[in-house]
């Protein structure tokens, strides 16, 4: 069990409606115990919290407060608020009573699988939700925003955990390598050469005006071929036999519909993907330009710090959080 505060200071009016912040996780509020500092006078005060804003929300529980008293009986009932949503404090009735004092009782709703509290793309979609302030409204739109906030990210920044390393064979009489959809860019091709004096035997990029013959041998060189749906690269030789070889290239993210994923970004870097996010939202929930701006701020700032951590992982030899995945 939980407990929530209400607290309003000023005099209460009819109609009168304050949105309260819910949780990380779903809860269900299961007691209302209305308070006021200020007493009704002539007939009661009539409170309500409930799911929804307007006076016909799915589910409420209401309490009343009698004329002269500060204390209303506290009152159960049954409103469940979905995870990262707001709940609504609502007076039906003022009677002149005023600063609310109130609070509700909650019961925290088990976590669903995969629903864990952990930073998880569940948990960032409500830590969205909850700093807009706009309770579920936008929910559709924040799942659709989140993606384009990481293709602004990967797009105009390449950081360290977008980097891998993948092994292909260049095989006999290849002319063409398909790497596939998700490159951003490469950063070398080389082939290993395992038992000759140097391991490694790099496949340079090149000009396709270069590569004038093609010849059968050990591959040199490469270019990329253009008005590909994927990204392939064609040899300037045709391989004499299978070489192993390495690609080390910036790819972009596969990004997850489960929202039990961790990916990277919402891991190690979610304030960089929150402000983001925030920025891209602001014209769609009309936010004013100031907070725009705010965002931008803290957005340049968090993107300072992962590529400051990218030049210590850089300048370190050993493991880190950024490290390059090698599949």
């Amino acid at each position: 069990m939980g407990l929530i505060p209400i607290d309003f200071a000023g005099e209460l009016s009819d109609g009168l409606e304050i949105q309260i912040p819910g949780l990380l996780n779903a809860f269900t509020i299961t007691r209302f115990a209305p308070a006021v500092s200020s007493a009704p006078s002539g007939s009661a005060c009539i409170l309500r919290v409930q799911n929804g804003p307007g006076a016909n929300p799915s589910a409420f529980i209401e309490a009343s407060i009698s004329a002269g008293s500060f204390l209303g009986v506290a009152v159960s009932g049954n409103v469940p608020v979905e995870a990262g949503a707001s709940f609504y404090f609502r007076v039906v009735t003022a009677s002149l009573a005023g600063f609310a004092r109130s609070h509700v009782e909650t019961d925290v709703v088990e976590a669903a699988s995969g629903d864990t509290g952990e930073r998880t793309l569940s948990w960032f979609h409500g830590l969205v939700r909850r700093t807009l302030n706009r309770g579920t409204k936008y929910d559709a739109d924040i799942v659709d925003f989140t993606r384009l906030a990481v293709d602004f990210i990967e797009k105009n920044y390449s950081l360290a955990y977008m980097r891998n390393i993948e092994e292909i064979t260049l095989g006999v009489a290849d002319a063409e390598v398909v790497l596939g959809s998700r490159i951003k860019s490469v950063e070398y091709i080389r082939i290993v050469t395992e038992g000759e004096e140097d391991r490694y035997s790099f496949v340079n990029k090149g000009d396709p005006e270069d590569f004038k013959k093609r010849r059968s041998e050990k591959p040199w060189g490469y270019s990329f071929k253009q008005n590909s749906p994927v990204i392939n690269f064609e040899l300037a030789s045709e391989p004499d036999q299978d070489y192993v070889a390495e690609v080390c290239y910036y790819g972009y993210s596969d990004w997850p519909s489960d929202l039990s994923k961790r990916p990277w970004l919402i891991e190690h870097a979610a304030n960089l993907l929150l402000w983001q996010t925030l920025i891209l939202l602001s014209p769609i929930v009309r936010l004013p330009a100031e907070r725009m701006g705010e965002f931008k701020a803290f957005r340049d700032e968090a993107v300072r710090v992962e590529l400051l951590a990218d030049e210590e992982l850089e300048r370190k030899d050993g493991s880190h959080a950024m490290g390059i995945y090698i599949g």
